[in-house]
């Protein structure tokens, strides 16, 4: 659990100073509660307030930003005409866009393929600070694990041998007494253990290579997956259909009873997480889905007193099976993704949505109280 204030000031003094952001925006009056919102929490950033001047910006400068954030505007299609820009050029920068018109939102920002995740609409501070730090994790998370990566290959380097040999050489230079064969000793056992310790770092590094840095393919994934998770994500592809007539059903029913549907969505959603820990090369959705279960079975019959709310529920519900099918489609049966990472960022972001359903009020006061999964 963390606290609002917690995630401000994570954000804020490690987030901020350490990622690089690029803000596409427009000169429009609605943008500025988003422009100032990143200008206080980013060092290292810069805004520019048309497309045009960004796409000259970008062919000149081609930065290698951790974030870029794009405001879609009046024009969405240029906006995604430059995210496609950038995204075929540096495939490794997340990009967020974000909308001030609800029409937009909905219909452009959520359809935005070529983004990682849609920024939270209407604006809220407080929700956005929530919604940020798990972002801004996840893109630290992958940046701390590079420069993992490149500790290790530096340990690996072939030219750290060569030096090691050198001074090994050095030291024997008078090698005719006892102390000096106890050093050889010695220096052969460093040898072995430093050879041997290389090779399970060298090991080490090409697991990280291959689950987390390297772009995986859906095809080189299921290579390597076990049978018996195939049969048990096949299993929740088959209760996805149960999945859909629980949630349609619920809308005209009690508060009582439809809480009780939403615990019967939960054991579904509860079978397939715990399939999900079992894979790790998802640690991104399996926290997520630990994180939504949770939730949901936090939820009490009062909850579902405003009908409204509740009929919001059912529909992000119902986009969350479709997306989890569609997920399953692409990596498990047809295997066409060219990255089985694309769908992490949008499935937290999804979930978010759905506790803030619930919790509106609470994200609009900045008492510190809140708490945070």
């Amino acid at each position: 659990m963390i606290s609002l204030n917690d995630s401000k000031d994570i954000i804020k003094n490690e987030y901020g100073k350490n990622l690089s952001v690029l803000m596409i925006g427009h000169e429009d009056e609605d943008i500025k509660e988003y422009e100032d919102f990143f200008l206080d929490l980013f060092r290292d950033i810069v805004f520019i307030n048309s497309n045009e001047k960004a796409d000259k910006y970008w062919d000149n400068i081609r930065k290698n930003f951790d974030l870029v954030v794009v405001h879609l505007g009046e024009n969405p299609e240029k906006a995604k005409d430059l995210i496609t820009k950038i995204r075929e050029e540096k495939e490794s920068i997340r990009i967020l866009v974000f909308s001030t018109s609800m029409h937009k939102y909905y219909n452009e920002a959520n359809h935005c393929y070529c983004a990682d995740a849609t920024f939270p609409y209407p604006f809220d501070k407080n929700f956005s600070y929530r919604f940020l730090y798990r972002f801004l994790k996840h893109i630290t998370t992958i940046k701390e694990m590079q420069s993992y990566i490149q500790i290790l290959e530096n340990i690996t380097n072939p030219e750290e041998e060569k030096k090691t040999c050198f001074i090994g050489e050095d030291r024997r230079k008078n090698r005719g007494s006892i102390e000096d064969r106890k050093d050889s000793s010695k220096e052969n056992k460093e040898k072995e253990d430093k050879i041997e310790k290389r090779r399970i770092e060298d090991n080490k590094l090409k697991n990280i290579r291959f689950n987390q840095s390297h772009k995986l393919t859906a095809d080189e994934f299921m290579q390597s997956l076990d049978s018996t998770i195939v049969d048990k994500v096949e299993e929740f592809e088959e209760e996805l259909d149960d999945y859909a007539m629980i949630l349609y059903d619920i809308e005209k029913l009690d508060t009582t009873s439809s809480l009780e549907k939403i615990l019967d969505i939960n054991k579904i959603l509860i079978k397939f997480a715990n399939t999900v820990e079992n894979i790790t090369a998802f640690p991104i959705i399996a926290e997520t889905f630990s994180e939504l279960t949770n939730f949901l079975s936090s939820l009490e019959s009062e909850s579902f007193e405003d009908r409204e709310q509740k009929k919001l529920l059912v529909e992000v519900l119902l986009g969350l099976g479709k997306d989890l099918e569609l997920w399953i489609k692409a990596i498990f049966i047809d295997r066409s993704t060219d990255d089985i990472h694309y769908f992490d960022a949008s499935f937290a972001n999804n979930c978010i949505e759905i506790e803030a359903l619930f919790h509106k009020d609470e994200f609009e006061s900045d008492d510190g109280d809140l708490e945070f999964f």
